[in-house]
């Protein structure tokens, strides 16, 4: 072997090196350097912690692991084709380039043009002091109720469609759309507060079917149909059926039920701690042949019961009235379990110890459309203003 590495006159076994043994450990090293290798001769720099991309930051990571061990630092030195094992120095080179500009060639000349003192805060935000849509709970969703429902059967049935609106136009007062997966109906058109732009605009008292509603903008509503990828318009077949779907036109009353408020005839003893004990429900038929059966109905808690209050509900949907006041007076619901005739237990839902002049004033509220400015006292169950 000596005499082979002697004889060697062109001098072809000068770069030969024995072979490095490494452990896993080095081994797993060597690749990981391999991959910053790889990506400083694509990208002529460094891996950056901060680029945005997740395998880059990742392999900037790795590259600081790998220079923080000193053993497996060493052993790579015969890998640093870049001289990436040496931060410090990249970045001593880097404060060196902008100390040696004599020239000043990264001056950043005159920077006057970033002063924005001579503009006013709000250029850019020409709105941003007018008033925005507010999405509030919509207190007579009574009166819109109906309208929902028989648009659902229009379009299952045939009578109606979808069509997509083709530009941000105009919209209209009675008009049905389909936003975000629910259905919208344009209840009113109400001219807009004063406004900085001067395209003329409109405010809209927009109904959803989940009962809330909103004061939206004409053109905002428009616009957000027309970027829904889902957005629709309803099309009647025939234009007046929405009018006839609609219960709160003064020339269509009709009676569509009744709501009533029952009390009891003899005291129960298991509601000795209660002062004011009535049942708040509806009917569709009467209020005498709803309770003609009540000593045999735990909704009556199988007992004799007197009506004491009762309202005719036109162009109002009877059910939801009731389920407005039992969430109105949700606090004075009676909390206690009771036992049927049959041995079952149950627990009354509609039964509430609340005053009498309180429920009435309560559904008057709620008739004027106003029951939100009010809240019960827990203490006396009247009602007072928020």
């Amino acid at each position: 072997m000596d005499d082979i590495w002697e004889d060697d006159d062109l001098g072809l076994l000068a770069d030969v090196k024995p072979k490095i043994q490494h452990d896993a450990r080095h081994q797993t090293g060597i690749a990981q350097f391999a991959e910053v290798n790889d990506f400083f001769r694509r990208h002529q720099r460094r891996p950056s912690e901060s680029s945005g991309d997740f395998q880059e930051e990742l392999l900037a990571k790795t590259l600081q692991s790998l220079c923080r061990d000193g053993e497996c630092a060493e052993m790579l030195k015969a890998y640093d084709e870049f001289g990436l094992l040496n931060i410090d120095a990249a970045v001593i080179s880097l404060a060196d380039i902008f100390d040696d500009d004599d020239l000043d060639l990264l001056d950043a000349g005159n920077i006057e043009i970033f002063d924005f003192t001579h503009i006013s805060e709000q250029q850019g935000k020409a709105y941003a002091d007018e008033g925005n849509a507010e999405r509030r709970e919509c207190v007579d969703f009574w009166r819109f109720e109906a309208l929902f429902q028989q648009t659902h059967a229009a379009l299952k049935a045939g009578r109606a469609h979808l069509e997509r609106l083709k530009t941000e136009q105009n919209l209209q007062k009675g008009e049905l759309f389909l936003l975000g997966g629910q259905l919208c109906y344009i209840a009113d058109v109400v001219e807009a507060e004063a406004r900085k732009s001067n395209r003329a605009q409109f405010r809209l008292r927009l109904i959803y079917e989940n009962a809330t509603e909103s004061n939206i903008l004409m053109r905002s509503l428009a616009r957000a149909v027309y970027k829904d990828p889902n957005g629709r318009k309803v099309m009647m077949q025939k234009p007046s059926e929405n009018g006839d779907l609609l219960s709160g036109d003064p020339c269509r009353e009709e009676v569509t039920g009744w709501l009533y408020v029952a009390a009891l005839t003899a005291a129960k003893p298991e509601l000795a701690g209660c002062r004011h004990v009535h049942k708040i429900g509806f009917t569709t038929t009467t209020v005498a042949a709803r309770l003609a059966e009540s000593v045999n109905d735990i909704a009556f808690l199988e007992s004799e019961v007197k009506p004491v209050l009762a309202f005719e509900c036109r162009n109002i949907n009877p059910h939801t009235f009731e389920r407005l006041l039992h969430t109105f007076f949700y606090g004075q619901r009676l909390n206690i379990t009771l036992t049927a005739k049959n041995g079952q237990s149950y627990r009354p839902h509609e039964w509430f110890d609340v005053p009498l002049a309180s429920i009435e004033e309560a559904a008057g509220y709620i008739a004027e459309g106003t029951i939100n400015r009010y809240r019960v006292d827990q203490t006396t169950g009247r009602i007072v203003a928020k």
